[in-house]
């Protein structure tokens, strides 16, 4: 049986804009990889866990080509077996809640950015948005978050 991907080729190309004191904005050029961690409906209802994707990308600056990066889009999906139901219905999973173990990650993230660690993709930039009317999950959640990429 073939993975499931909720990052499908529709990501590359998608401009991401950063908007800080210096707003940058990039463009997803390749996906490097992807997990997911996907709950059926009774189970993401007794457990209170929300369905994610994690996406990381190789991306450039829309300005200077020769500067690239990485970002990891964070994105809530829908249910097991709900990814072909009618928009509507994916819009009552929505949550606007990064579930817990995602929320960490970016806090830890920052903290390692604001304490100049080496040992790691430093963080740049994180963003937090709403998904579409069609995204995989109408008004839930998705975070993106620009790495310094691997030389």
């Amino acid at each position: 049986m073939a993975e499931k991907s909720f990052f499908t080729r529709s990501f590359i190309g998608r401009n991401i804009v950063f908007g800080s004191s210096r707003p940058s904005t990039w463009t997803l050029t390749e996906k490097l990889s992807e997990e997911v961690f996907q709950k059926d409906r009774i189970s993401s209802q007794n457990s209170g866990i929300i369905s994610v994707s994690h996406g990381t990308f190789h991306c450039r600056n829309v300005h200077d080509h020769s500067d690239t990066a990485m970002i990891k889009i964070i994105m809530q999906i829908p249910y097991a077996a709900s990814e072909l139901e009618y928009s509507q219905y994916r819009a009552q999973q929505a949550s606007n809640e990064v579930p817990f173990l995602e929320q960490w990650e970016i806090d830890a993230r920052k903290k390692l950015a604001i304490n100049k660690c080496t040992s790691t993709h430093t963080l740049h930039n994180v963003k937090f948005e709403t998904q579409g009317t069609n995204g995989s999950v109408p008004g839930g959640f998705i975070v993106y978050m620009r790495l310094e990429a691997v030389p």
